[in-house]
């Protein structure tokens, strides 16, 4: 894949620039664990407001990015999330109340900025690799975003120990620039979409419609909807495991910042480990069948995962739970992302995309909300183990309705082959 130039000047700005993000989410968790003592609630009331824009608007922005130069909007994206990295430095931590006040105000500000870069981003990759390519693409975005993830952890750690986490900040907005300078480098063409519009049609008018076209295509596909479907229901069980994580590692296993550090490493590299696969069998599995198995076994495995985190706890059993749900996570994910590229006509790419991320957010979303509430009532083992048990009902539910017969997709998802 890196022999495509453009593609691999896409790459490489988003290697860079999602290792300066790893450090940034780092940091950000470290700060309020570990500096702040926060409690789970608080953990969770920063990463939903940072939720929250790709939910309520991440549905219009998809519209904008099919009409919108892809490669401009991903600039512009860029260039805004460095000046909000920059202020997030700034944040005063002296105070609890107040800077988690103004850690939320940025991070909700980040997450408006960058609900118009992931649509832009689905629109831009189908359009630089052929369609055959698309699951090795898939995979080699995967293998860099894990690749920046094994490393980012013992990095920022020791970044905020030899300086403080705005260290991080800063570090993140560098890498938002250099990003920004990559992308302007692509010269490749993007193919724009020219939208029909009805004689008197309002604006806002036109935008629902839109929106309720894409959303009309995503969920009227077998392919699409079941792929978006499995994606959301691992989102919500990694999610209540990612926002736990921290004070897990304070509460359950009575242990500190660098044993956090390396949970994310081995989550990493159970990442890396699951793309490498994928994106071996990319060009040797049949299609349709392997997929749907390869993501209900992704499903499974980050299920019985995080189950023997919540019923056995033990630093063993954490390191390699921690891995499992890289593992599972990565094969499902990387599989259901080519699904979705492969599946969706290019003239509504931006909004199935968005629709689909505005799904994901809110189950990470109601995740968040389920494991601050649930921590405080049954413990964070208990919120485990009900996250696992709701994702290993799907697999099962797929097992047991092994043979059944398939719906025809609509003639929308009929995109050429």
């Amino acid at each position: 894949m890196l022999a495509n130039a453009p593609f691999r000047r896409l790459w490489l700005a988003q290697a860079i620039s999602v290792f300066g993000d790893y450090l940034a989410m780092f940091a950000v968790q470290a700060l309020i664990v570990f500096r702040l003592h926060g409690s789970a609630s608080q953990v969770s009331a920063v990463l939903l407001v940072s939720l929250l824009p790709a939910v309520a608007i991440g549905p219009f922005a998809g519209v904008l990015a099919d009409r919108w130069d892809p490669r401009r909007t991903m600039i512009a994206s860029d260039v805004s999330r460095a000046a909000l990295l920059l202020l997030l430095a700034l944040v005063p931590t002296h105070q609890e109340s107040s800077a988690l006040v103004e850690l939320c105000a940025i991070c909700f500000a980040i997450g408006c900025v960058s609900a118009f870069f992931v649509p832009a981003q689905g629109v831009m990759i189908p359009a630089l690799v052929d369609r055959t390519e698309l699951l090795a693409a898939s995979a080699a975005m995967q293998q860099t975003w894990q690749w920046a993830r094994i490393a980012s952890p013992g990095v920022a750690a020791a970044l905020i120990a030899r300086f403080s986490e705005d260290a991080c900040f800063v570090a993140d907005a560098a890498s938002f620039v250099i990003s920004a300078l990559l992308v302007a480098a692509i010269s490749h063409k993007i193919p724009r979409v020219n939208t029909p519009r009805s004689s008197g049609e309002r604006p806002t008018a036109r935008i629902l419609r839109d929106i309720r076209a894409g959303a009309t295509c995503l969920f009227k596909s077998t392919e699409l909807s079941s792929a978006t479907l499995a994606m959301a229901a691992g989102t919500f069980a990694t999610g209540c495991f990612s926002s736990l994580a921290g004070v897990y590692v304070r509460d359950v296993l009575h242990a500190g910042m660098p044993v956090y550090s390396m949970l994310g490493s081995l989550i990493a590299a159970g990442m890396l480990a699951g793309s490498l696969f994928v994106g071996a069998m990319a060009r040797r599995a049949p299609r349709e069948a392997s997929r749907e198995k390869m993501i209900a076994s992704g499903m499974a495995l980050i299920g019985l995962c995080i189950f023997m985190l919540a019923a056995f706890p033990s630093m063993f059993t954490a390191l390699v739970g921690a891995a499992g749900i890289g593992l599972g996570a990565s094969g499902a994910l990387v599989t259901a992302n080519a699904v979705l590229r492969e599946h969706t006509p290019a003239d509504l790419r931006g909004r199935v995309v968005s629709v689909c991320v505005a799904m994901m957010s809110a189950a990470q979303a109601a995740a968040i909300l389920f494991a601050g509430n649930g921590a405080a009532r049954i413990g964070v083992r208990g919120v485990f183990a009900l996250a696992a048990a709701m994702l290993l009902a799907q697999p099962a539910y797929r097992y047991f309705r092994r043979g059944t017969t398939r719906s025809v997709p609509a003639a929308c998802f009929q995109s050429p082959r």
